[in-house]
């Protein structure tokens, strides 16, 4: 994959005759994530009250996080890239006296749970949003689809799939 990429890429540079073997180690890697692609997805379905986030990837902490309101808002807020400033806005458009210390936890959480990637004040969500531009596997969409009617009762069963 990458040899067709990198052959573009002409020139005289430091450690030009240790290409080859790196770009077998990122054919592999690439070859392994591109494998997964009918067993593992990273998506959101929006309920209205609540965003269902679906996760069976490999690195999953949690098959299952439900978001409420500011967080549902904000994650889907951020399918397009967002600063912390425009995020704490939108917070506080959402709910009165909202404190930032509870909104920063909430980002905290969706990272740790590798939901939501951060780089410096900059915030993406990594879940695909399921809708007319996106469709799951079967076999995935089975268990999602399935797994959406239990939302009411894991909320009451589960509090950990919840963030704030």
């Amino acid at each position: 994959m990458l040899h067709r990429i990198a052959y573009f890429f002409v020139g005289n540079f430091a450690g030009a005759d240790r290409v080859a073997a790196r770009l077998h180690r990122f054919d592999a890697a690439i070859q392994e994530w591109y494998s997964g692609r009918n067993s593992s997805v990273l998506v959101c379905f929006d309920a209205d009250e609540y965003l269902v986030i679906f996760d069976t990837r490999v690195i999953a902490r949690h098959p299952i996080t439900i978001l409420r309101e500011p967080c549902r808002s904000i994650y889907l807020d951020c399918t397009s890239i967002r600063g912390h400033r425009a995020i704490i806005e939108r917070a506080a458009g959402l709910c009165d006296g909202l404190q930032a210390g509870l909104l920063d936890a909430a980002i905290e959480i969706l990272e740790g749970r590798r939901l939501l990637m951060r780089e410096g004040s900059l915030y993406l969500s990594l879940a695909l949003v399921l809708g007319p531009g996106y469709h799951l596997p079967d076999v995935l969409a089975r268990q999602f689809y399935t797994l959406l009617p239990s939302v009411p009762r894991l909320l009451g069963e589960h509090p950990e799939a919840i963030v704030i």
